[in-house]
């Protein structure tokens, strides 16, 4: 038979060979002198991965950057062509021990089913047996992932695929890059980035058949995984379906998080999705990135820089660029002590940030004037960005100083929210903190306007309305009182406030009570005002309604000159309407003002939600971790538990507005004892979900109502009829 003679090979001499769908070149003579082997160079040991063969052999993950010859690089792309077409023709051999033949690490019985599946089972089955045969042995096994490649429509000769079966063979495809195919802590290498000149010049230096195979599988798998990303997920996010884009989109954050290699490629198609015109994508888009941030906080600057550069671009939405800075705003930024007086740098994340959103400040104040200026809510967004970057800055940072004018003109004639952002920059700029605080004359000037700025707000009920702004505003104003000198603008600023939140809502009005509470600790004269009886002197101050600066806010209505009240102390009586106020927790905070003990938050705590879920009588549901705002004030919600637990109707102290519910459930307690009426589940009704079984429960009592019929008295409904009148 021949056994001792080498293998003919089949083909016309000089011709092409094809390995899957990569093209070899035949060998010239003269261009290597290598024979064919006979046995295969690679024997695929057992839960080794690939690219962890052969890693004993010297030189195994050497590149051109390992060396000290300065000619490597020059003189390997031409070396490259060469070692190129030596690999290709040790792999067409390497195939030819392997062709047809099932794969070393899989049994007979396996391989029965991978054969029987791959011919009659279904499309899943058919894909989940060719990442098997793929997985198994990836080096001999180009041919099968090339033909899972054309399903998902990476292969140019595919044409139009399926996005069904494109999907499927992406999903295998994912998880054979991350398990199987790409390494986990190195960028894969092609054959040009190998030190090829060390071993073309040292005839002590031979390299190996094997090393160069590995080498050429590496560079074919390179190519392979960028084919699948440009192919594959940049034309789905470009031009798939909606659920096709949600599916990229993940894929790319997965690829991104566990492989180095292509990151640069996945981050800008997802940094691009953030332009998206459909709101669902581009919101998807902005959670994959923070997925990626929450695994690999380094990647920082790397994701903020090409973010950037998208907020740049020419002719961008203002829908992109909203999406854009609420992304960058949402950065964790740290303060970088060795970068003082470097604030023009812009390896510093802070810096750069704030940068980038002054350009785009001066951009929107340059067309503000015109019919294309920058929507309220993105310049709203743009200034919560500066607000969130500034305390990071260096310390001598005086970017600020130079939009002053800009900012003031934001502050008088944006809406609440952009308005609020503005005044909470400039306090910043004015006032500061106390370490960097001065009492100059010019300081004191700067302060002037900026409290000037803040009183014309407190008379505009849309600042204190119940909306997103308002807890910054009440932070912004309790921030600017407790800091200010000026007694008199201190009262000025109390009255005018409570003068506003009467007409508001009761979250509000009960906010404004807690404030003057907290700045009671602070300013001594708002206690004064609050709780001495006035006499006659103060009893003729009051505040002027027309007057712009809090400093001349009093005067005498009696001779209409404008007083101080170093001396005199002028009564806060707004608070006698606060004291009769229909809501029972703005009624009581009046009571207590000066000693309220409080750990909530007013704005939440007393809001219509809360409220109306005392009437579905079951526990609130669990809240998951860490998916708080940055902005949200952290705090426990007072309520913990329903109204018609057992708990509540045996507590003794209790809040205001939970008075009507504790008589209400106690006096049903006691009727239901007289009456003999259970309304407690039975013990088989403990393993049942809480909300069904709430459900089953109500149900039941109905049910039992309708046929027994309606047993009621008048004693009950005059009971429930003053209860209603109280």
């Amino acid at each position: 038979m021949g056994s001792g003679k080498p293998r003919r090979r089949r083909g016309s001499k000089g011709k092409d060979a094809t390995i899957g769908n990569e093209i070899v070149p035949s060998i010239e003579n003269g261009v290597t002198d290598y024979k064919p082997h006979y046995t295969p160079l690679l024997d695929k040991e057992e839960s080794v991965m690939w690219f962890e063969t052969g890693k004993q052999i010297q030189g195994r993950n050497s590149t051109v950057f390992d060396t000290d010859i300065s000619s490597t690089t020059a003189r390997n792309s031409t070396l490259a062509e060469k070692y190129r077409c030596i690999a290709k023709e040790i792999l067409k051999v390497e195939l030819s021990f392997v062709k047809g033949d099932a794969s070393p690490e899989i049994s007979s019985s396996d391989a029965r089913w991978v054969e029987n599946t791959m011919k009659r089972g279904t499309l899943k089955d058919r894909i989940a047996a060719t990442s098997v045969i793929i997985s198994s042995d990836p080096v001999h096994r180009i041919s099968t992932l090339d033909s899972l490649l054309s399903m998902a429509g990476c292969s140019d000769a595919a044409g139009q695929t399926n996005s069904r079966v494109a999907q499927m063979a992406a999903e295998a495809l994912e998880d054979l890059f991350l398990n199987t195919l790409m390494p986990p802590d190195r960028k894969l290498l092609k054959l040009n980035q190998r030190p090829l000149a060390l071993y073309e010049d040292s005839p002590e230096k031979t390299l190996s058949p094997r090393l160069l195979l590995l080498w050429l599988f590496e560079e074919i798998l390179k190519d392979k995984y960028q084919s699948f990303i440009k192919k594959y997920l940049a034309n789905t996010l470009k031009e798939g379906m909606e659920s096709n884009k949600f599916f990229a989109l993940r894929v790319s954050s997965t690829l991104l998080i566990s492989c180095a290699e292509g990151e640069a490629q996945l981050l800008d198609l997802m940094v691009n999705k953030l332009g998206d015109p459909v709101n669902k994508i581009a919101a998807a888009a902005a959670h994959e990135l923070r997925r990626v941030l929450d695994e690999h906080e380094n990647m920082q600057g790397v994701v903020a820089r090409d973010i950037q550069q998208l907020a740049h671009r020419p002719h961008l939405s203002q829908k992109a660029l909203y999406n854009c800075i609420v992304f960058l705003n949402q950065l964790r930024l740290h303060k970088d002590k060795s970068s003082k007086g470097a604030s023009n740098d812009s390896t510093v994340l802070p810096v750069s940030l704030v940068n980038t959103y002054f350009r785009m400040f001066d951009s929107a104040m340059l067309t503000s004037k015109g019919k294309s200026g920058m929507k309220s809510g993105l310049l709203s967004a743009l200034l919560a960005g500066i607000n969130r970057a500034h305390p990071y800055l260096p310390d001598d940072d005086q970017d600020l100083e130079k939009h002053i004018d800009s900012l003031y003109k934001v502050a008088h004639t944006a809406g609440p929210s952009a308005s609020t952002q503005a005044m909470m920059l400039l306090f910043q700029v004015t006032i500061g903190s106390a370490e960097t605080r001065n009492n100059s004359e010019v300081q004191k000037t700067k302060q002037n306007r900026f409290y000037r700025a803040v009183y014309s707000k407190l008379s505009n009920i849309s600042f204190l309305s119940n909306g997103k702004h308002t807890t910054i505003f009440f932070n912004l104003l309790y921030k600017a009182m407790k800091n200010d000198y000026d007694t008199t603008r201190v009262i000025a600023f109390s009255k005018r406030l409570m003068s506003t939140a009467i007409h508001t809502s009761p979250p509000v009005a009960a906010a404004a009570l807690f404030l003057l509470n907290e700045l009671m600790k602070t300013h001594d004269i708002i206690t004064k005002s609050f709780s001495r009886i006035p006499n006659a002197r103060a009893a003729t101050l009051e505040l002027d309604p027309i007057k712009r600066d809090p400093s001349c806010a009093f005067g005498d209505f009696e001779n209409g000159e404008t007083r101080n009240i170093d001396t005199i102390t002028p009564p806060l009586w707004e608070s006698c309407l606060s004291s009769n106020h229909y809501h029972p927790s703005v009624e009581k905070f009046t009571s207590y003002l000066g000693s309220i003990q409080y750990a909530g938050d007013p704005l939440q705590d007393f809001s219509l939600s809360p409220f109306l879920d005392k009437f579905a009588y079951r526990n609130p549901k669990a809240q998951k971790k860490n998916k708080t705002s940055i902005s949200q004030r952290r705090v426990k919600s007072l309520v913990q538990k329903p109204v018609n637990d057992p708990s509540f109707i045996k507590k003794d102290k209790f809040d205001a507005e939970d008075e009507f519910f504790h008589t209400f459930f106690l006096e049903q307690a006691r009727r239901d004892k007289i009456k003999g009426i259970s309304r407690n589940k039975k013990e088989s009704d403990k393993d049942v979900d809480e909300e069904d079984g709430f459900e089953m429960l109500e149900s039941k009592q109905v049910d039992e109502i309708f046929e027994s019929g309606f047993s009621t008295d008048s004693e009950e409904e005059e009971y429930v009829d003053k209860l209603a009148m109280d």
